[in-house]
């Protein structure tokens, strides 16, 4: 073997010496990373440290790495046990139970659920609420808010629920405001307008929502049956004294007779009821309740209507198909109380649809608003866009060449394409 090659073979057998030292040592580094992971309870990362130095070096570490895996996979499908055993606990409020099973969960894909239930047994332990108990707390406040007409606080309240389960309630609760807040709006319009009759049906349909709404709707609508009822003025006749005009006022206010009203509103109901009219019948038994709170036949029939609404998928569609019909048709205050009806009595299977209409509805009646009132128009488009928000989370998308091109515009611009 001449002086060359010899040359070549001792230093490849040097270098193949030298790789075999950096292998080793690295392995060796591997294991080292591995041991702290391991002291640090991070049993994912420590397993890939020994395997990867198994790789390196298998006939020292081999049986590392199996026993490393073995461990991992072992723990991670009792952590499934564990946490099943804690939520359990921490259910029936045996907090210090789970606690301790929680804390069991040293590492893998279920400790930072593990970690957060852990968070909530101890705020429960020292009396703290829960983060469910809180948004529980904040819907029966809003609802009691809600009920005595206090929308404002009402609305805070059920913003501050974030429980999965009670946001529908919330939701809907903040929905009832929004139309109560519109119809009102649009009564107010109405009857600024001289049409007294449509501004009363308004009224009513705002008080079916809610009572004890805002508004001082009973005054209102008060005032609206004197006006509605009271006599056509009388011929120019010679002038009198201030004083016998006073009196002539008076007896014309005398004359109006409530329970003249509250009789005819109660035979309009049941007539409306009969013939199987539940809006109209709704409408006036609202009216009676106006002039009689407690008037127990209108208290009766409103929950009866209600109840009956919500008993009978096919008469809530049948009102929303109505009310859909009516938009078609540009009768927009029929179309906005049969739509806003289906919702307010609990309409589900096409709640998208409803929304959607009514945000149609909305928009439709800020077109025609014209341009001398801006306030009017900016609320009627915010609760177009809101409605609109509300059927997008309800996955709906209509149908564009049966829809107007600007309220599709305004649809597109909401940001609801997906």
């Amino acid at each position: 073997m001449n002086k060359a090659v010899r040359y070549v073979l001792v230093l490849a057998g040097a270098m193949l010496i030298l790789q075999t030292a950096s292998a080793e040592e690295r392995a060796d580094q591997l294991n080292a990373q591995y041991k702290e992971a391991k002291a640090k309870k991070d049993m994912e990362h420590g397993v890939n440290y020994i395997c990867e130095a198994a790789a390196l070096d298998p006939k020292k570490y081999g049986k590392k790495c199996d026993s490393a895996r073995s461990y991992v996979a072992d723990h991670l499908k009792q952590y499934q046990a564990d946490l099943g055993t804690g939520r359990f606990e921490l259910q029936n409020k045996d907090y210090r139970g789970a606690i301790r099973d929680l804390s069991k969960i040293e590492f893998g894909p279920l400790r930072d659920e593990a970690q957060r239930l852990i968070t909530q047994a101890r705020a429960q332990q020292s009396g703290a609420p829960s983060p469910d108990d809180l948004s529980r707390q904040a819907l029966h406040a809003a609802q009691l808010s809600y009920e005595r007409g206090d929308f404002a606080q009402a609305v805070i309240q059920a913003n501050s629920v974030t429980t999965e389960n009670l946001k529908p309630d919330a939701a809907q609760m903040l929905n009832n405001i929004r139309i109560y807040n519109a119809t009102l709006a649009q009564a107010e319009a109405l009857e600024q307008s001289g049409d007294y009759k449509a501004a009363q049906q308004k009224y009513s349909f705002a008080t079916a929502i809610n009572p004890n709404g805002p508004g001082s709707i009973p005054q209102r609508q008060h005032h609206l049956e004197t006006l509605l009822n009271a006599p056509p003025p009388p011929a120019a006749q010679p002038a009198v004294p201030a004083q016998a005009d006073a009196k002539k006022g008076k007896a014309v206010t005398a004359q109006i007779d409530n329970t003249a009203n509250e009789k005819r509103a109660l035979a309009e109901a049941r007539a409306a009821e009969a013939r199987g009219d539940d809006q109209t019948a709704l409408a006036r038994f609202t009216r009676v309740l106006a002039i009689d709170g407690r008037q127990s036949e209108a208290l009766a029939g409103k929950e009866r209507i209600l109840n009956k609404l919500r008993g009978d998928p096919k008469a809530l569609e049948d009102m929303l198909t109505g009310g859909i019909e009516s938009f078609y048709s540009s009768h927009f205050i029929e179309a906005n109380d049969a739509i806003a009806l289906y919702l307010r009595a609990g309409g589900v299977r096409s709640k998208g649809a409803a929304h959607f209409y009514l945000g149609a509805t909305f928009l439709s009646e800020a077109i025609l608003a014209g341009p001398g009132d801006k306030g009017k128009q900016e609320s009627l488009r915010q609760n177009a866009q809101q409605e609109f928000a509300l059927a997008q989370q309800e996955s709906y998308r209509p149908i564009e060449n049966e829809v107007s091109p600007r309220i599709l515009t305004e649809w597109k611009k909401s940001g609801n394409q997906q």
